[in-house]
């Protein structure tokens, strides 16, 4: 996976290859103004507390021209999502990793090999809400070739 070298809320500079050694690190792009993102912010506060303790990282990267990151960050907070929050106003990271959309994710492994790409479940989509996802593709399992986080 192609190393990038982003700022978090802080200012600090992360670099990808910072999470090499993790058991895994999951990639999620975000952005303030994505309704649908928005919906999916305290499912990804939960998947951070879950899977935090057995080894695995989550991280949102905003990829948006013009976000300040701390409102990004505390937007993710007002949302449920406490996540480390990396901007990328210059798309490097999104270019780097190919990303297409928001909530969009990806599943590092410890090398920084990609494992999944894809949807965190089926519930919100652009067109259709459901009540409740009737697959997780995150954390319930593997979907296209993908392993679990």
């Amino acid at each position: 996976m192609a190393d990038v070298s982003l700022t978090d809320a802080a200012g600090k500079t992360v670099r990808l290859r910072d999470f090499e050694g993790e058991k895994a690190t999951v990639v999620v792009f975000v952005a303030t103004g994505c309704p649908v993102g928005d919906l999916y912010l305290p499912r990804l506060g939960e998947l951070a507390r879950e899977y935090g303790p057995k080894g695995v990282k989550f991280v949102a990267i905003d990829s948006s021209r013009g976000e300040e990151p701390e409102q990004v960050a505390q937007h993710m907070v007002r949302r449920g999502a406490a996540l480390p929050v990396l901007m990328d106003g210059g798309h490097a990271a999104a270019d780097a990793l190919v990303a297409e959309r928001t909530c969009e994710s990806l599943v590092l492994d410890a090398g920084r090999r990609l494992r999944y790409r894809g949807a965190i479940d089926d519930q919100y989509a652009r067109t259709a809400h459901k009540d409740q996802p009737s697959r997780r593709h995150l954390a319930g399992g593997p979907r296209r070739g993908a392993r679990r986080a």
